[in-house]
């Protein structure tokens, strides 16, 4: 498992699940949403459950294309795509802050 997520979805479903090792990151949706919402989801008890992610007292999720920025400590991240439509095919991508995990800009 790495701590990048980069997956095409097309339907209402969970993407990968990755091993997040804490800190900055940002959630980056593009495509064709047909009502969809991409929540960025957690799991602190090795998976069993997840909830999703909050900066501030907003979650983490985009309803058109765009990004989001993060950050969390260390735990399972996974993109919950829910309420999509039969022409949902998006682009998900959630990946750590490159100068933070790098020392480089992205």
């Amino acid at each position: 498992m790495g701590i990048e997520i980069d997956e095409n979805i097309t339907s209402n479903t969970n993407s990968a699940v990755i091993d997040w090792p804490g800190g900055p990151g940002t959630l980056t949706v593009h495509g064709t949403f047909d009502s969809a919402t991409a929540k960025l989801q957690s799991s602190i008890d090795a998976g069993v459950t997840y909830a999703d992610v909050e900066d501030g007292t907003d979650s983490v999720e985009l309803t058109v294309p765009g990004d989001v920025g993060f950050s969390c400590t260390a735990r399972k991240l996974r993109v919950n795509v829910a309420g999509g439509g039969g022409s949902l095919d998006i682009n998900v991508v959630v990946k750590p802050d490159c100068k933070e995990f790098h020392g480089t800009e992205a």
